[in-house]
């Protein structure tokens, strides 16, 4: 009798061994997914007095993290800052929508436009330099001040 019981245990233990090395196998097929890497887009400015840069498009339907900073002037005047928000390109709607931090001490920013000239955020520490609707799907960088500002607005997605 003790051969028998052996004969059934081997097996046993074999078609076990089996069972965890499948199951192991499927859980570690399960965790190991691919990271994506961002998309990520930097658009230098260097905008004269009332003056607006280019518009910058945000890819559509998906939100989009925009970082701005201004980094210097032609005048020297020290007027920096920076900002962050979040927008979405919103083609249901035909508009911005965006939410986020204003620099120095502007506290939350959040809206929805398509309409021109609509403030975003401000970009600088003195609030003469912001992001503006440009039309239903872009923005850009206005300069309300005196001085020629510059500095950069980078998209990530």
């Amino acid at each position: 009798m003790v051969r028998s019981s052996s004969n059934f245990v081997r097996p046993t233990q074999f078609v076990l061994a089996a069972i965890v090395a499948v199951v192991t196998v499927a859980i570690l097929a399960h965790a190991a997914q691919p990271l994506a890497t961002p998309n990520r887009l930097s658009y230098p400015y260097k905008v004269a007095p009332g003056a607006n840069s280019g518009p910058i498009t945000p890819a559509s339907n998906i939100p989009v993290m925009i970082l701005a900073d201004q980094i210097g002037t032609d005048c020297d005047c020290d007027n920096v800052g920076s900002s962050l928000m979040t927008v979405v390109n919103s083609s249901n709607d035909h508009e911005l929508v965006w939410n986020g931090f204003e620099s120095d001490g502007g506290g939350l920013t959040e809206g929805f436009s398509p309409s021109a000239g609509t403030h975003i955020m401000y970009i600088d520490f003195s609030h003469v330099v912001d992001l503006e609707v440009s039309n239903a799907t872009s923005f850009h960088v206005h300069n309300a001040g005196s001085e020629t500002y510059n500095g950069t607005v980078t998209l990530i997605w």
